[in-house]
């Protein structure tokens, strides 16, 4: 956060911490100081001296040398603030008589100003002022008389203008003067009545030049003459006249032409229109429309619609000369060909109506006989195929398209007679294949005795027929194989039958005979096959069985001896082997489930020890941080977990020594807190005191004595506060006052003491930053924008123009520098004009690595008022300094 540091009326108010701080961080040595005091002390540098003398109080308190040379630069301060004073009256008392026009009782108090400060130049510039300012009355006078003069001579000769220039500058001159005024009021009416008439002339012109330009030539033509009535023989007006007039003849001789123009065009005499707009566009070229019109008829000449209008009257005249002669698919050709032009034409359509329809009637009686001829081929392919039901159906077919036809009727009854015959032959060859399709589906299902019979029924109707005598043999063999189908297949189910009661018996041997023999009657039956397999499979079973009760006996005898030898994990191999051979057994499974217990019980023994020798580790290192208490706990987890372990009780003990120690060492700590922070009570140093009890409340948590302590110094503290409290109200209130009324520099001061008195209110700060926002806001030069660094003992002039003499004494310094080294030193800031020197100021740089506001009333000092200083010089003893801003303000 930046530090505000301000000047009051002579010298830098510095914020700081506190003075302790600002010796301890001091650099600059006491004999440095005083030397640099006496030294502008010698210069007569009295405000600088000051503020050395000030800084070697503070690096040196109660030094005498110091403390009688400031006295001595106080009282001579004080003097010269007397004889400022003493002028700065004067000289305000005859700037307020000179505003109030008393020029003669100002030079008095003037010259009483001067004889504090003989060569003050702005008092001398005041003096000046009024007795050129009496001269210059002598010279008005004489000016007056020849402006009057000047103004009736010009108003005489009708030079109104002149005249009122004249009596104006009269005016002026004195502006109380009745005849100047009288006389301007009489020139400036004659001017007024000739400007009107003038007006009117201009009004009347401008009108008519607008009726010409809305081409209303009868209103402009009368407009004019109005003006020339106005001001007979005015060139303009007469040159408007005679353009009017040429206008009115182009515009009756164009508007003749365009009326007949467009008759032609309304007429649709295209060509003789568009000449006629020709002839119009010569008379007035600058007229639009006549191009316009010849542009829209050389469009329609060109257009596609225009084209399509006199191609569909020749199509239409086309379309009735081929209907006229009955060349029916020309004409409708053509009405075709103006409906694609113009569908909505009537007579085209209805003339193509009519021609499609005609058309189509010659097309369908065409197209009829053709398919008469045709059917009539067909129905003799037919025939000749014996397809004679095909032949009728042709046959109707074209009688339908001629009825009455003779030949087609002849054709239809031969026809339908072959017909007929073929039905009859037809039935009898049906009934032969019915019998033989139903007989062979009876062969099909084995049903052979029926299928038997139905082929004998067939060669009753066609005997001898080769096909019907060979499926009955067929059927009559298939019938003596079935017969010895059915003997090997009842042999077949009872050797079935026998084998599956010997293998319900479990007489596997027996069983697989019976089912062996099965299988050779019927080769491709799986089942006899499938149980043969079973039956020598479950032999080989019960054989595996009674080797398998001989292993499992062995396992758990070898399991048991290993399991009283405590061979746990051995013994579980032989366990689990027995337990997977006899899966159902649970005496396997109950000597594994005891194993596991055991050997979970030795796990957990191991665990613990573990555990134990983990806790003794982690209060091992307890201990060794110094966590007594911690340490403690570990060492009895230990022990409940181990009571026989001794290492854990030894190193408990040890530990509960070591709180005992450091017990005593808390309370003597305790009593030294508890010393010290009464000491301090009785020096009235009770934040101190608090501080101590509270330090001694860290050693004994709730200690009654050090609380009671505590709540009386921060009593005494809360007392102090009150007066605190107190006193800050009454500076706040003495510091609103003053810069309510604009004592800006008083207000300053006593803001930095109400904020020294409080240093956690934030008021004063905020005050303070006001009346810096004013100075930013009343600023009239900037000297420093842009950041510079000076090293030690080394200077820097910058220049400026001089301030107006009304801005001086109420100006102010605004420095914003940084300290690039450690410890405080003094910034040393003069003033002058060109060569000389005329004044300056210390700055008191602290050690902070803050950029510091410093604010300074220069406008105090006389020379700053009195001079035209254009420069400002900055010269930082023994230490680096950043300037990032230097800025005048007025008050």
């Amino acid at each position: 956060m930046k530090r505000i540091l301000l000047s009051g009326f002579f010298l830098a108010f510095i914020v700081l911490n506190s003075p302790q701080s600002l010796i301890a961080q001091q650099p600059q040595t006491y004999e440095q100081t005083i030397r640099s005091a006496n030294e502008r002390f010698a210069e007569k540098d009295y405000m600088s001296a000051k503020t050395y003398y000030e800084l070697a109080l503070r690096l040196k308190p109660g030094d005498q040398v110091a403390t009688r040379r400031l006295a001595e630069t106080m009282s001579l301060i004080q003097k010269q603030m007397e004889e400022q004073e003493k002028f700065y009256g004067h000289m305000d008392e005859g700037d307020k008589l000179l505003a109030a026009g008393k020029e003669d009782a100002a030079l008095t108090a003037y010259r009483k100003a001067l004889q504090i400060f003989p060569n003050d130049r702005y008092v001398l510039g005041q003096v000046e002022k009024i007795t050129r300012r009496q001269e210059e009355s002598l010279q008005k006078q004489k000016d007056f008389d020849q402006a009057m003069q000047r103004g009736t001579q010009f108003f005489d000769g009708g030079r109104y203008e002149e005249a009122i220039l004249q009596f104006n500058q009269a005016t002026n001159i004195f502006p109380e003067s009745a005849e100047a005024k009288t006389k301007l009021q009489q020139a400036e009416l004659a001017l007024a009545q000739m400007r009107e008439k003038e007006s009117n002339f201009q009004r009347l012109i401008a009108e008519a030049r607008n009726q010409l330009g809305r081409r209303n030539y009868n209103d402009a033509k009368k407009r004019a003459e109005e003006a020339l009535a106005v001001l007979p023989q005015n060139s303009d007006a007469l040159s408007l006249l005679s353009e009017i007039n040429r206008m009115i003849d182009i515009s009756t001789r164009y508007e003749a032409a365009i009326v007949r123009a467009d008759q032609a065009y309304e007429a649709k005499q295209l060509t003789e229109a568009r000449a006629l707009y020709a002839e119009a566009q010569k008379i007035w070229p600058e007229q639009g429309f006549a191009a316009d019109m010849i542009r829209r008829i050389d469009e329609t000449l060109n257009s596609d619609a225009y084209k399509n209008e006199v191609l569909l009257a020749s199509l239409l005249k086309e379309a009735n000369e081929a209907y006229d002669k009955q060349n029916l698919k020309l004409a409708l050709d053509k009405y075709n060909k103006v409906l694609e032009i113009n569908p909505d034409h009537v007579l085209a359509g209805q003339r193509a109506t009519e021609l499609t329809f005609a058309l189509r009637q010659q097309q369908k009686l065409a197209e009829d006989q053709v398919q008469f001829e045709q059917l009539m081929a067909e129905g003799t392919a037919h025939e000749q195929k014996q397809d004679f039901g095909a032949a009728v159906a042709s046959y109707t077919k074209a009688l339908e398209i001629k009825p009455g036809d003779a030949t087609a009727q002849s054709k239809l009854e031969a026809a339908n007679r072959k017909m007929s015959e073929l039905a009859a032959a037809k039935s009898i060859a049906e009934r032969y294949q019915q019998l033989m399709s139903e007989a062979q589906n009876l062969l099909k299902n084995n049903e052979l005795r029926p299928a038997i019979e139905k082929f004998a029924e067939a060669l009753t109707i066609k005997p001898g027929d080769a096909a019907a005598a060979a499926e009955k043999t067929k059927a009559e063999t298939l019938l003596r194989e079935l017969e010895a189908i059915n003997e090997l297949e009842s042999r077949y189910v009872q050797l079935i039958r026998n084998a599956d009661d010997a293998f319900a018996k479990l007489d596997y041997k027996t069983a697989e005979m019976a089912y062996i023999e099965a299988a050779e009657l019927k080769p491709s039956e799986a089942y006899p096959r499938q149980r043969a397999r079973m039956s020598q499979e479950n032999l080989a079973h019960l054989e595996a069985e009674s080797a398998a009760n001989q292993r499992y006996a062995s396992l758990i005898e070898e399991a048991d001896k290993l399991y009283k030898q405590q061979d746990f994990e051995r013994s579980a191999e032989f366990y689990t082997q027995a337990s997977t051979l006899r899966p159902a057994e649970n005496y396997p499974k109950a000597q594994l489930a005891s194993i596991d217990e055991a050997r979970q019980a030795i796990a957990k023994k191991q665990e613990t020890e573990q555990r134990v020798n983990t806790l003794l580790a982690q209060g091992n290192e307890l201990m060794q941080s110094k966590k007594w208490s911690e340490a403690i706990a570990s060492f009895e987890q230990a022990i409940r977990l181990d009571p026989a372990n001794t290492a854990a009780p030894a190193r408990k003990a040890e530990a509960e020594l070591s709180i005992e120690r450091e017990r005593r060492e808390m309370q003597q700590r305790y009593e030294q807190s508890i010393a010290e922070a009464d000491r301090q009570m009785g020096l009235n140093n009770y934040q101190d005191a608090i501080a101590a009890y509270k330090i001694a409340l860290g050693f004994k948590a709730g200690d009654d004595y050090a609380t009671k302590r505590i709540n009386q110094a921060e009593a005494i503290i809360l007392e102090r506060l009150a007066n605190l409290r107190n006193e800050y109200n009454r500076i706040i209130t003495e510091a609103d006052r003053n810069f309510n009324t604009k004592n800006y520099d008083k207000a300053i001061e006593l803001y930095l003491n109400a904020e020294n008195t409080k240093p956690d209110e934030t008021y004063p700060r905020q005050m303070i930053s006001r009346i810096a926002e004013l100075f930013e806001q009343n600023k009239v030069r900037e000297i420093v924008t842009a950041a510079f660094t000076l090293n030690a003992n080394t200077s820097r002039r910058i220049t400026f123009e001089p301030l107006d003499v009304a801005d001086r004494r109420s100006s102010y310094v605004i420095v914003k520098a940084r300290n690039l080294s450690k410890g405080n030193f003094p910034l040393l800031v003069q003033f002058g004009s060109n060569n000389a020197r005329n004044g300056g100021f210390v700055l008191p740089i602290p050690d902070n690595e803050e950029t510091n506001d410093f604010i300074v009333h220069i406008g105090a000092q006389y020379r700053w008022f009195s001079e035209d200083n254009n420069w400002l010089e900055f010269i930082p003893e023994n230490g680096n300094v950043e300037i990032s801003l230097v800025r005048i303000s007025r008050q």
